[in-house]
């Protein structure tokens, strides 16, 4: 993940475009609940399968970070665009993914964008800049 996110930097650097990271943490709802490791892994599982369907094949990036936190890559989108897809995701998991025992879910989101800035600087320090603030903004990672 970290590779692809270096070439990401890289390219927007290059050719002027941005790309935005958003992280979704459901790491309340376990800690909250206390459910089982299966369960806790098929609420996760229901996610991803989610997420797989509405990410664009081939052009976007989705990774586990931990066993809460997942870490989406939406290149070209810009910060308004990638708030309105987390936005999306975090309503469509609240609502529509069910837990064991009628839980709820909550769902954290972080969202930053790249646009090439810091250019005097390695690219994957940019990138580990980039992860931290996105995890920074659940409390994650």
């Amino acid at each position: 993940m970290m590779t692809r996110l270096r070439e990401k930097v890289e390219n927007s650097r290059r050719n002027g475009f941005p790309f935005s990271i958003i992280t979704m943490s459901l790491e309340k709802f376990n800690n909250q609940h206390q459910l089982v490791d299966y369960e806790s892994d098929t609420v996760m599982r229901n996610v991803v399968d989610y997420l797989k369907e509405e990410i664009r094949e081939g052009v976007d990036i989705a990774a586990r970070m931990n066993e809460q936190v997942l870490l989406i890559v939406l290149p070209g989108a810009s910060l308004k665009r990638a708030e309105a897809t987390a936005a999306q995701f975090k309503n469509y998991i609240m609502t529509d993914i069910k837990a064991p025992h009628d839980l709820s879910i909550d769902v954290t989101v972080g969202v930053v964008t790249y646009s090439g800035d810091n250019a005097d600087i390695p690219a994957t320090q940019a990138v580990d800049e980039l992860v931290n603030r996105a995890c920074g903004q659940v409390h994650a990672c």
